[in-house]
């Protein structure tokens, strides 16, 4: 059976959003899913396609004198409720930055350090999963304080990355080692250089003393030095997106990976 039934308010301008839906009885419960040919729209004409993924087999039972378009209704008007509540609560970076969309491909990004979350089909979906993703960092960054592996204030989630050192700093650095970054067409590479400092051209040098840092061993013997750790795959990702310390993005396969130290 399909209905054009009333959804709830539009998430752009509070006016009334309504489209139609199927349903059908199974085993004394209501099946509902959006309809393919006409999607929903705002009665102002705003804008609503991409802003949620299509609304697929949602269950629901009839109330007492409640008929099926009434109890479909109702269930379509709690979920495009709780996606219009998910579009309303974006979370910080745990860098403190307040991310921003990447509409080309659906994303959310931190214009500050870098970090994003995985494209989506929908915006909806593209906040979610940017949430999620900063769930989990605090998450691990409070466990891993928890067992006294972080010290208070410091974890993967907030660190920032160093920042090159200018000629002068350079010639006044206390450090015995600095870490020089090669960046060129495309190639990575990087090494520790030593007092007396080399002249070093195209390298970027950073004094990582009393930085928080990681380090990638690559199966190829590639080693790069991130503020980035290892977050675990979900939704069936297959790589790591990191920064290296120029602030340039490596996206490097799971399998190409052996480990990640501290």
């Amino acid at each position: 059976m399909t209905e054009n039934i009333e959804w709830g308010a539009c998430p752009v301008c509070g006016g009334r959003v309504a489209g139609e839906v199927d349903s059908w009885e199974c085993n004394g419960r209501l099946h509902v899913e959006q309809s393919y040919d006409n999607p929903p729209t705002c009665e102002n004409g705003c804008p609503l396609e991409g802003f949620a993924p299509r609304i697929d087999d949602l269950v629901a039972e009839c109330g007492d004198g409640e008929s099926g378009k009434e109890a479909a209704e109702r269930a379509v008007k709690k979920e495009w409720s709780r996606m219009c509540g998910i579009a309303t609560r974006v979370n910080p970076c745990v860098c403190g930055g307040t991310p921003v969309l990447k509409p080309e491909e659906c994303r959310l990004e931190c214009p500050d350090c870098g970090r994003m979350a995985r494209p989506t089909p929908s915006l909806v979906q593209a906040i979610a999963a940017w949430n999620d993703c900063m769930a989990g960092l605090r998450k691990r960054d409070a466990e891993r304080a928890g067992m006294g592996l972080l010290a208070k204030g410091v974890g993967l989630g907030v660190v920032s990355a160093p920042r090159p050192l200018s000629g002068e700093e350079i010639a006044s650095c206390d450090s015995e080692r600095l870490l020089g970054v090669w960046e060129e067409n495309g190639c990575y590479r990087e090494r520790e250089v030593a007092r007396p400092f080399p002249y070093t051209d195209h390298a970027s040098l950073f004094d990582l003393a009393g930085v928080r840092v990681h380090r990638w061993t690559l199966a190829d013997g590639t080693v790069v030095t991130s503020p980035d750790g290892w977050t675990e795959p979900e939704h069936g990702e297959v790589s790591q997106i990191i920064r290296t310390l120029t602030g340039h993005h490596l996206v490097i396969p799971n399998s190409a990976i052996l480990y990640v130290a501290d």
